[in-house]
This record gives C-alpha cells, structure tokens and sequence, in this order.
C-alpha cells in the first residue's frame, strides 16, 4: 500500500496553503493529546501509561514528522506552563514521575544472568513499568527529543548490579562466567563505574570490591601459560592473615579470566577489563609491599599487644612467607 504525502511545507520553503493548513491540524491534535494526557491518562493504570507513550511518540521513520510533532506538543504543553520532562506523565516501579527521572533497564544483549526480572528487583533507580517494556524503542526517541539519556547513570548501574550480585551470592550456586559476560555488555567493557562495588568473589567466599586505596584485589598467581605473574605460585598464598583480609583478597578461580587454549593457559578479556579499571592488579612484591602492607602499618613503635600489634605481625608473617615461597621457586630453577 503507498503511503499518502501530506504537504507540511518541509520541501519548498514557501508555505503553501495546504502546508499551512495541516500544520495547523497537527498543532490542534497536539494540543488534544497534551489535554488528554493531563486531564485523563496521567495517574491511572499500566494501558494509561501505554497510551500516553503512544501520544508522546508515535512510532515513527520518518525523523522530519517526528521531530514536527514533538515541536507541536512542545508548544502546547508550554501553553498549559508544563515541561513535558518534567511532567510525571510517566509510569515505573516506584509510580508516576517525569522522564527526567525514569530509566529503561540496561539489559544485556543476550542475557545470562542478569535478567531483567533480576534487574529490576535490584533497581536503585525509578524503572519504566514491566508493560511498558514493548515500547522501549519509542521511550528511547522521547528521550533523545529532549535530550534526557534514557539509561540510568553509570553510577546507579554499578549500585544495581552490586545488589544483584549480592543476592545471587547468598543462593546455593552462581554462574560467575554468565554474570561477568553479562556485566562486560551492560558497560560495554569500561568497568571503572564498578570500582568501590562488592562484586568480585574472592577464595575467602566473600565479594570484595576493587579500587580502593590501601587494598587491593589481585589474580591467583600461576605459573603457566604466556602471562606469568610475578608471584609464588603456590596453593596457600590466598591463606590471608585475620587483620590483611580487608586489604588484601585473591580472586577466586570461578571469576573467569583465564582460559585453557592449545594446551596452555591465556588471559581473557575480562582479565585485560579488570586490570583497566583497576579493580584487580598482578600479584607482585612491589605492590603488596608499596600498596597495601607499608600504607597500612601503624608508626613505630607499637605496644606488644593490640590490634597494631596483631597487624604488624601478619604483615610481616605473610610478606616472609610469600618471599620464602618466591625464593623457593627461584632455586627450583635453577
């Protein structure tokens, strides 16, 4: 079926009549759509809230139409002295609120874990209601006409995902690989929004968070494959002291970020994400020693018994005992 041309003076820039006259038909439809919304869609129910998207943006190619309509609304809310995104013309979990306030779910391309049904129970922030999920594409072109990012901020995505995290935590068993895949889509490979978040499942069972001054995270150490860390290599370095396990974790082997290719082990992706937000560094003597161990210690001298005690004495317990691991496997090969 062809598609009827209606002159609204977009080629010539003489209106001509019937440019003139449409234009008007469309602001009085406009202005019937603003009366609705106001008078009798806003603060009902989930069909309401469909229909004041419909009015809003229709689903429409052709940008020159979509960007007339929106003027002509525009025009007509400001007669009523409304802001359209600012209007709580907008259904979410938390109820009627403005575009400005509402986000659409930032959901992976291909799900594994995080679900949307996951995603918006963890939500921190105001979510467009489950009915209005079909409509995404056209809350998307509302939001870009007035130039509101439809996604939450990046900091109120890690907070979501944190919380998720920490659920799926508490359940019997996780798909980390799923979780992590899913992690990388949603901030599309720049982690550094997630530093301070407890996300990272360590050999301790507990989610730490990376990115903090005076701890760290590091990779287990190994000793295969073409990215050695410089560390011991062996099976007990993750046995940290009582008074270090705050500032110092390893990274638990379900955190997939090493892989076994032709026989040997490589880094992933996500190893090469982690390490550019710093979230998780390399286990080496420098940056135990520099990083975590000498900022943390208390001015000497210190009393024999104590919490300073007790930490200078792990410290200095686990840095002998690494060193004694390293040189160890340096006589090996000799």
């Amino acid at each position: 079926m062809s598609r009827t041309l209606i002159n609204f003076g977009d080629v010539s820039e003489e209106s001509e009549g019937d440019a003139v006259y449409n234009d008007y038909l469309l602001s009085q439809a406009a202005e019937l759509a603003v009366e609705a919304i106001e008078e009798d869609l806003q603060g009902k129910s989930g069909s309401e809230a469909a229909d004041i998207i419909d009015l809003l943006s229709p689903n429409s190619g052709d940008e020159p139409a979509a960007k007339r309509w929106q003027a002509h609304l525009c025009h007509a809310a400001q007669t009523r002295k409304i802001e359209i995104k600012d209007a709580p013309w907008f259904l979410s979990d938390r109820g009627w609120v403005a575009l400005s306030e509402a986000s659409l779910l930032p959901l992976p391309m291909d799900p594994q874990v995080l679900t949307a049904e996951i995603l918006r129970q963890h939500a921190v922030f105001p979510v467009y209601a489950a009915n209005l999920a079909g409509r995404s594409s056209s809350i998307e072109s509302l939001s870009d006409a007035h130039g509101i990012d439809w996604l939450p901020l990046p900091e109120d995505q890690a907070a979501t995902v944190e919380s998720a995290a920490a659920c799926l935590h508490s359940s019997d068993s996780v798909d980390w690989k799923g979780f992590w895949e899913d992690v990388q889509d949603i901030f599309a490979d720049d982690l550094s929004p997630l530093q301070k978040r407890r996300l990272l499942l360590c050999t301790d069972g507990q989610l730490h968070a990376g990115g903090i001054s005076g701890s760290a995270i590091y990779f287990k150490p190994r000793q295969t494959g073409p990215d050695e860390d410089d560390g011991p290599g062996d099976l007990d370095i993750d046995q940290i002291p009582n008074s270090l396990r705050q500032m110092i974790a390893i990274l638990d082997p379900a955190v997939p970020v090493s892989e076994l290719r032709q026989g040997r082990l490589h880094n992933t992706k996500l190893h090469s994400e982690l390490s550019k937000a710093d979230l998780v560094g390399s286990f080496r003597r420098e940056s135990v020693l520099n990083q975590v161990l000498i900022p943390n210690l208390p001015s000497l001298p210190v009393r024999s018994a104590g919490s300073d005690a007790d930490l200078c004495r792990d410290a200095l317990f686990y840095g002998i005992r690494w060193c004694n691991r390293c040189r160890s496997g340096a006589r090996g090969k000799t």
